[in-house]
């Protein structure tokens, strides 16, 4: 969020939240933060992307035929491998993360020809973009609302690692 950038430009010094928590509460808050985020929260953090990531490959290769243990598998094994190259070098991992960012955009790329490829052959139906049909069968339980703003917000958990540097 803008928050970070500008902390990040009135305090321009590397460690991110340990540094503005330093110098706004003191030491000990600080280090308690850094404590709980190295052992807590990243942990967590890991934890959950890797547990998504088992599951989805465990569907992509087996179908609906998969069980939660090998989700989890698949995660533990996803987990050593990331240390793995971290262990090895930060610029194995670095190269390793922008193959995969080269594929994310591929990806996207793809689903955006394909989609403009189905408009332009005027095969795609707009009618689900029409006011009865928009929310027909959304969800009305006020925990599916909690549940989808959480994973919205799960998706910025990353803008604070932008000021670690």
């Amino acid at each position: 969020t803008l928050a970070y950038a500008e902390l990040g430009a009135m305090i321009p010094q590397s460690g991110g939240e340990f540094v503005y928590i330093n110098k706004a509460y003191g030491s000990l808050p600080s280090f308690l933060f850094s404590f709980c985020t190295v052992f807590l929260i990243k942990p967590a953090a890991m934890s959950v992307v890797s547990m998504v990531f088992g599951e989805y490959f465990s569907h992509l290769v087996l179908g609906h035929a998969t069980n939660v243990w090998l989700s989890k598998l698949i995660a533990a094994i996803l987990i050593a491998i990331l240390g793995i190259f971290n262990i090895v070098g930060v610029k194995v991992i670095t190269k390793l993360l922008s193959v995969a960012s080269v594929l994310k955009l591929g990806v996207v790329a793809l689903l955006i020809s394909c989609g403009v490829t189905v408009l332009i052959k005027g095969d795609g139906q707009i009618t689900n973009f029409h006011a009865p049909y928009s929310f027909e069968g959304s969800a009305t339980n006020p925990e599916d609302y909690g549940l989808a703003f959480y994973y919205c917000l799960f998706s910025f958990q990353a803008w604070n690692s932008l000021n670690y540097m």
